[in-house]
């Protein structure tokens, strides 16, 4: 038998982020810095480069190599700037910004949680996370069903969720720790109930309702979103979403541990429970609709704070927390929906705008306030008119 070796951990010995680890797949090139896009986002390490360096694993030596960073990375008190990559053993500490990393073996803790489960295990994986999801599963052993049905389960075979049966020495589920642990790929679970009493279960949770009987999709295999909902939940609702489900097993954010959510009362529904009516979807209530829009919004404006900074000019070089920064954005925010503008790149193209015209821009600028107020211009097009006539003008 061929030794497979072990991914990698990245562990933050020192610094404003000790104590947090990140994963390294195998043969993959990673990158580390303060930037939210890093691999290893470092964002509280002020002297990180927004990407600093990288850093691969090949099954023996960790290879690092520097992003012409601002401060330089040390690898026994020297600087590799102008080395490029060198080879770091197992074990081997390094310095960046004002972090010691050190390189590790993963350990096997969250493999051999989830194979040493008392109850047969299952996972809900999402094929839309990655290409190399649905090739893995064709090729297993294991008994595996999609959650979609009918024609919408052929057509979008290759990026639609999967209930998957999981025995504790399986192969699959190896490699789906390995490759996917903390990329999102799914959520883990154990029933004692058959594998078709689960799926029909679990089926009847891709959609909810509003309060007022909007209809949405509900993603609830992927752990952001899992983490959100399940400390929401009230007892009724845990039994209702629980069902057959004895516990769920989920990644933690970005610290290769299992998180566990049981019911609180330890008592599963059984034949008597009332239960909603067939087909009846369940209705999401508005507090727990809000508390995903904090999630989703403090993420946002983490990513936001990370571009914005890179964009401001700083001639000591001298990197720090912002606080009027984290303002400007919160209120750049809001003026951006007051023009209708309500996604993600909308409200990041302001705020560029904003950042390099002035805070005032749409009022000392006719012409700015003319094309965000324009009643017959979509949101997309009043950001690419706004862009495309500030070139023609001369901003003084």
């Amino acid at each position: 038998m061929t030794h497979m070796p072990r991914p990698g951990l990245l562990a933050i010995l020192t610094g404003p982020n000790q104590g947090r680890t990140f994963f390294i797949p195998l043969y993959e090139t990673v990158s580390i810095g303060s930037a939210f896009d890093a691999w290893a986002s470092l964002p509280h390490d002020l002297r990180l480069s927004g990407h600093h360096c990288t850093i691969r694993y090949d099954g023996e030596y960790f290879h690092l190599t520097d992003l012409n960073s601002q401060q330089g990375t040390l690898v026994y008190g020297i600087n590799i700037a102008t080395i490029g990559s060198v080879p770091l053993p197992v074990g081997e500490c390094f310095t960046a910004g004002d972090s010691t990393l050190q390189v590790r073996l993963w350990p096997p803790e969250v493999l051999r949680t989830l194979s040493e489960q008392s109850e047969p295990l299952l996972a809900v994986i999402d094929a839309s996370r990655d290409e190399s999801i649905w090739p893995l599963l064709n090729r297993s052993k294991a008994y595996y069903s999609c959650l979609f049905e009918g024609t919408r389960a052929q057509s979008l075979a290759a990026w639609a969720p999967y209930l998957v049966s999981l025995s504790p020495s399986s192969a699959l589920l190896k490699s789906l720790v390995q490759a996917g642990w903390g990329k999102h790929w799914g959520v883990y679970l154990t029933s004692l109930a058959p594998f078709e009493t689960i799926l029909a279960h679990l089926r009847q949770w891709l959609w909810v309702q509003t309060a007022a009987g909007e209809k949405l999709y509900f993603r609830f295999y992927d752990p952001k979103s899992l983490r959100v909902f399940l400390p929401t939940l009230t007892l009724a609702e845990q039994q209702r979403f629980f069902g057959s489900v004895r516990r769920w097993l989920v990644e933690a954010d970005s610290e290769g541990e299992v998180l566990e959510y049981v019911p609180e009362s330890g008592i599963w529904p059984g034949r008597n429970l009332a239960r909603p009516g067939e087909g009846e979807l369940f209705t999401i209530r508005s507090v727990q609709l809000k508390q995903f829009e904090i999630a989703v919004n403090t993420r946002f404006k983490e990513q936001a704070y990370q571009l914005l900074y890179k964009h401001l000019s700083r001639p000591s070089g001298k990197e720090l927390e912002l606080p009027w920064l984290r303002s400007f954005i919160e209120v750049g925010i809001n003026h951006a929906e007051r023009y209708g503008l309500t996604t993600n790149w909308q409200i990041i193209q302001f705020l560029l705008v904003r950042l390099k015209w002035g805070a005032n821009f749409d009022q000392r600028y006719i012409w700015a306030k003319k094309v965000l107020s324009d009643p017959h211009l979509t949101a997309i097009f009043k950001m690419s008119q706004l862009i495309a006539t500030a070139k023609q003008k001369v901003i003084k």
